[in-house]
């Protein structure tokens, strides 16, 4: 179990310098949480496949936050895959939302992650925009080099 504890430990540490931890996000005790949480799960998709491989386990972890304290909250959620058998986790996806404005990203490396305070301004600016002046999303795959942004 060491090696699953140091496994999570880089994964918060990666999430903490996307900002994604207590200090930007304003929100006490929030990596600790994030931390046991994903240690718990992914013990347990050990366990299960010690007595019957399995294919890679998916769930999902949210968190959320401020970088200001007079600011709404946003919520970010992470879709996790864990391998048991590789000892690997990844984040294939996030959602991100504030209030009624939300957007989907498909990550494809952690590089595809925005910083909290980024993705926050992002849609603190959405919100602003009335609907009809929202650009259009255009169906199907990103061009080369570019992410794929769902916006709802």
């Amino acid at each position: 179990m060491d090696k699953l504890k140091d496994l999570i430990a880089l994964h918060i540490e990666m999430l903490s310098a996307k900002g994604y931890d207590d200090k930007t996000l304003n929100n006490p005790s929030n990596s600790k949480l994030l931390a046991d949480f994903i240690f718990a799960v992914c013990e347990r998709a050990m366990v299960t496949t010690a007595t019957s491989p399995s294919s890679p386990l998916r769930f999902e972890v949210e968190t959320y936050g401020q970088p200001k304290a007079n600011m709404s909250p946003a919520f970010f959620r992470f879709f996790h895959e864990f391998d048991p058998l590789n000892m690997s986790i990844r984040i294939y996806q996030m959602e991100m939302r504030l209030s009624t404005v939300a957007k989907t990203i498909d990550i494809y490396r952690h590089g595809d992650i925005p910083h909290s305070t980024e993705a926050y301004a992002e849609l603190q600016q959405q919100k602003l925009t009335p609907a009809s002046q929202r650009p259009k999303q255009r169906p199907g795959a990103p061009t080369k080099g570019q992410r794929r942004d769902h916006t709802r």
